[in-house]
């Protein structure tokens, strides 16, 4: 997944992100939760995130999710103002899923 244009401009990186080979997880049906790692692309020496999910019930039809976690960003000046791009990107992201699941579950 890529993240915000804003994040790459920041910090003047080519690329920042990661994909499935920089995911690690684990999932714990029993708990209804997934704990994991994100390993950027590039620059692995400044960038580091990592969090959980759980799901938990939201009424008779619905679910919560809730994903708390860090995003590290170790760029002198702008660091924490990329951390905050990343994390809007990422909430932007998670938002899409919404649709995506909301789909899918309508299908069966």
């Amino acid at each position: 997944m890529p993240s915000p244009a804003s994040s790459r401009t920041l910090i003047s990186l080519p690329t920042v992100g990661h994909d499935e080979n920089g995911l690690e997880s684990v999932h714990d049906l029993e708990r209804h939760t997934v704990t994991f790692v994100m390993r950027p692309d590039h620059y692995a020496d400044r960038l580091r995130s990592s969090g959980s999910s759980r799901f938990e019930p939201a009424g008779d039809t619905r679910t919560r999710r809730i994903v708390e976690g860090e995003v590290v960003v170790r760029v002198p000046l702008v660091g924490k103002t990329v951390e905050g791009a990343i994390v809007s990107g990422l909430r932007d992201h998670l938002a899409g899923e919404v649709a995506i699941v909301e789909g899918l579950l309508a299908d069966l």
